[in-house]
């Protein structure tokens, strides 16, 4: 890990010494977990033969919306590189974001030791098959603290006596059902509440650290699969379902607030299948219609990072019929993402629209963040404004 410098209004990332050359900084707005961002300069060297070498980072904490320590060990495990926009040849390592600069490219990529394939500039920008048929749908900017951890955990797992790992999925809504989730988010609640008067304000804070702890959730699970699958390390995917874990804790004596008693009880769920189709709102059956109304459903793609990751989380569908509100779905992709769970999971939501007697779709274009409802309970999926 490089070294970072944490200072009053700024963070500085430290990736090499200069040797003396022409240097020049580039101001940068990264996209990051959950639709908040990173303001970066880059300071680069330019060396004697022409190429450009990355020397530092340096974050804005005023500016930064993300977590600014948190973004730093993000920024310090990457890899830069600066170069011609004509080398569309030129082999990268997995690009996380790029940026244009007059005639250069600078490339934020992944670290050579998450063993994914190198593939051209061009591949990676038009995000050809073979980039998208690569592991890495699995998680596309994996969590390094996670990925240490994993690495530390090695040996134990080849170490076990059973065939595979169990690693459990919590859908949003089932996640803040755990206690420990609770008694952790309670910490949160109690800092809120020394600092601020209006009960609005807390609860429209309170309802984005709840969508900004569910991404990096996604983020850490997504990165231990990634980890597991690169080390051949055998796994399955199961449904977390808190209810079933608390009869599990009553007769095993285990204690709901510990995270070791979580993971005793991750095998004891139901394998995950290929999606997973989830209520969050259900305002009424559709015999409820007269018939005159046109029943429409908007979809909305939802990420964990919406304005980097190629492929969402998951897909949102919200029906109305007429100007009535009549549901609101979650369409949850196995998080061990593939080109073929993204086809699946398409199919299931379109099937289940027509099942519900949808004549009309729409499609937000742009991935979208996570978001939650007022009371935090649910996920809110978004429609156009002149729905």
């Amino acid at each position: 890990m490089r070294k970072i410098v944490n200072r009053k209004d700024k963070i500085i990332i430290n990736y090499s010494q200069s040797k003396g050359g022409k240097q020049r900084s580039f101001d940068l707005v990264f996209p990051y977990i959950n639709d908040t961002e990173i303001d970066v300069v880059l300071v680069a060297e330019q060396s004697d033969s022409g190429e450009w070498n990355p020397l530092k980072a340096i974050t804005d904490k005023e500016e930064t919306t993300a977590d600014e320590e948190e973004a730093a060990k993000d920024l310090a495990d990457l890899t830069w590189h600066i170069y011609s926009r004509k080398e569309q040849k030129k082999l990268l390592p997995s690009v996380v974001n790029l940026w244009e600069e007059g005639n250069l490219r600078i490339a934020a990529c992944l670290s050579e030791k998450y063993g994914e394939k190198f593939f051209t500039a061009k591949q990676q920008e038009n995000l050809e098959k073979e980039v998208l048929n690569s592991d890495r749908l699995i998680c596309w900017w994996p969590d390094p603290v996670i990925w240490e951890s994993a690495k530390k955990l090695k040996e134990s797992f080849n170490s076990l006596t059973f065939n595979e790992i169990a690693v459990p999925f919590y859908t949003f809504k089932e996640y803040f059902k755990r206690p420990d989730i609770q008694a952790e988010m309670q910490k949160y609640w109690d800092e809120l509440e020394e600092i601020l008067e209006s009960p609005q304000e807390f609860a429209v804070i309170g309802k984005n650290i709840k969508v900004d702890e569910y991404a990096k959730y996604l983020r850490g699970l997504k990165t231990t699969l990634f980890f597991l699958k690169k080390n051949n390390i055998p796994f399955k995917l199961t449904l977390g379902n808190v209810e079933r874990a608390e009869e599990f804790f009553k007769k095993e004596n285990l204690d709901h607030f510990q995270l070791d008693s979580w993971i005793i009880a991750a095998p004891i769920f139901e394998p995950m299948s290929d999606f997973l189709i989830e209520e969050q709102i259900l305002t009424g059956p559709s015999s409820i219609i007269t018939g005159k109304e046109e029943i429409k459903a908007c979809l909305s793609f939802l990420s964990h990072f919406p304005y980097t990751a190629p492929v969402p989380d998951a897909v949102g569908a919200v029906v109305y019929a007429g100007d009535k509100h009549i549901s609101s779905t979650v369409f949850w992709f196995n998080p061990a993402t593939t080109i073929e769970i993204v086809k699946k999971t398409m199919e299931a939501a379109l099937e289940e629209l027509n099942k519900r007697g949808v004549e009309k779709i729409i499609m937000i274009e742009e991935m979208v963040p996570f978001e939650a409802s007022w009371e935090g309970e649910v996920l809110l999926l978004r429609i156009p404004e002149d729905w």
